[in-house]
């Protein structure tokens, strides 16, 4: 976040609503209904749907301040992934001059009030931190039906993100019609907004798109395609496990679960040539990972594993 902005590193293929007039906005959720679902006759019903929610995004957030709406339709080529993102200043939320500034006690009295206020939200309640700002968390499921929708589940999380240096909040809501996959979409959606994904992106880029291209092009002129490929893997890999290993000690399992993620990562570049199909797997990774403490904190009462 910069002064009053949220910048998320977004991988895959987004659409910005444009929300400068109710009439550029609706021209703005039918263009992209078009591009993200194609003009074909058998998908009217396709966008039908993506033009419903992306307008039931919008009066969501007709009680505050709407900075953002975006719509995904894949996060990385071929791998459809609808996705709704949504950021607004609520209206109607006032804080004290005398809780200061400081995000962690702006979270502790947004704790607070949905204690007393929404005790259905409370009980959802997460806090999510990264190297971005810290946020808290609260999700619903909500069973759909009409419009050719029965039984979908769709999942939405709201965080509330303090502004720095204000007694302010911004709501992050992103929902996905993939409610099924409730731990498996939370933990992907953690990743995006609490910057946890810059991690995945910014590994990638380096050890994978830096180091593995660069071990790559010096041995391909000495030994041939095939050795450069197993060259630049093993280097980059092992330099990848390496790395996480000097900041958090890692048992034997857990550097070979690290090295499978960068043999897995390292040919996924090798063999289309490009960085976000590794970059999507890294998050889904570290998203299965959340998902999995979470999972065994409700099974054993733990507190769960912690991933640097």
């Amino acid at each position: 976040m910069t002064g009053r902005e949220l910048r998320f590193r977004l991988p895959g293929r987004w659409f910005s609503v444009d929300l400068s007039s109710p009439t550029a906005t609706d021209a703005s959720i039918r263009r992209i209904a078009r591009e993200a679902v194609g003009p074909a006759d058998d998908r009217a019903a396709d966008r039908a749907t993506v033009r419903q929610r992306l307008h039931e995004a919008v009066r969501a957030g007709a009680g505050g301040d709407i900075r953002a709406l975006m719509f995904a339709s894949e996060l990385a080529p071929g791998t459809p992934l609808p996705l709704t993102l949504l950021v607004f200043e609520p209206g109607d939320l006032r804080m004290s001059p005398a809780i200061g500034t400081a995000p962690d006690r702006v979270l502790g009295v947004m704790t607070e009030a949905l204690a007393r206020l929404d005790p259905g939200a409370h009980a959802s309640l997460a806090e999510v931190r990264g190297p971005g700002v810290p946020a808290l968390r609260t999700h619903r499921v909500d069973l759909l039906d009409g419009d050719g929708m029965d039984g979908v589940a769709r999942l939405s999380a709201d965080y509330w993100v303090p502004v720095p240096d204000a007694k302010r909040m911004l709501v992050v809501r992103l929902s996905t019609p993939l409610g099924d996959l409730e731990h498996l979409m939370l933990g992907l959606f953690d990743e995006l907004v609490a910057a946890t994904v810059v991690g995945p992106v910014l590994e990638e880029f380096f050890f994978r798109g830096l180091i593995l291209v660069a071990a790559y092009t010096a041995v391909r002129r000495l030994a041939g395609r095939g050795v450069a490929g197993f060259a630049a893997t093993l280097v980059s890999t092992g330099l990848f496990v390496a790395a996480h290993a000097l900041l958090v000690p890692a048992a034997w399992d857990q550097a070979l679960s690290l090295a499978l993620v960068g043999i897995v990562a390292s040919l996924l570049v090798l063999l289309t040539g490009r960085i976000w199909a590794a970059v999507l797997m890294h998050v889904v990774y570290n998203g299965m990972w959340v998902a999995l403490a979470t999972v065994g904190t409700l099974l054993g009462g733990s507190s769960g594993a912690t991933l640097g």
